[in-house]
């Protein structure tokens, strides 16, 4: 005898699964293909709308902006350890006041960019992807010859490289710059 015992619905929900299984040894459960098939897809399509449901879940969240934002000490704020942050900079020739205009046309210019703050050599944007409405904050901070850039997403852990393409484009159309 177990202890402790186990209660009459636990001894029904046994007999059930015993009786259920003792079935289904007896006779065996054979399907065509043609009746295998409906069930194959039907199975696929519930997987399927599973991992949207739960993509849409793990990224999703409030949204609300970071605090980590500003400068502090003459430099940006540093990157988490999650890959959806990048921290990166480059340079440019010409005076602080020719990169800002440059660097504002170009963010300007780029879609789904808004900017939110500019302090003349400070500038936050906002960049909202296309598929899902995410939206991943930019600060750039230029100063002496330098551009220091970073860009991260708001939710999720990965942004899939997302963050670093952009600001890749972003240098590429200000390049060249004030000369």
């Amino acid at each position: 005898m177990t202890w402790p015992p186990p209660s009459s619905n636990a001894r029904r929900y046994i007999s059930l699964v015993t009786v259920e299984w003792r079935h289904m040894r007896e006779t065996p459960m054979e399907l065509t293909a043609q009746e295998r098939t409906p069930m194959t897809q039907n199975f696929l399509v519930k997987i399927a709308v599973m991992f949207v449901l739960g993509m849409i879940m793990l990224l999703a969240g409030c949204g609300a902006v970071p605090v980590a934002l500003g400068v502090k000490d003459n430099h940006l704020a540093d990157c988490p350890s999650s890959p959806n942050c990048i921290y990166t900079s480059f340079s440019y020739e010409g005076t602080e006041e020719q990169a800002s205009a440059k660097l504002l046309q170009v963010l300007n210019d780029y879609p789904r960019c808004t900017i939110t703050q500019n302090d003349g050599t400070y500038i936050r944007a906002e960049f909202t992807t296309a598929l899902l409405r995410f939206t991943d904050d930019a600060e750039f901070l230029i100063q002496d010859g330098m551009i220091q850039v970073r860009s991260a997403s708001r939710v999720g852990y990965s942004d899939f490289g997302k963050n670093r393409r952009r600001m890749e484009e972003v240098k590429e159309a200000f390049d060249p710059c004030c000369y």
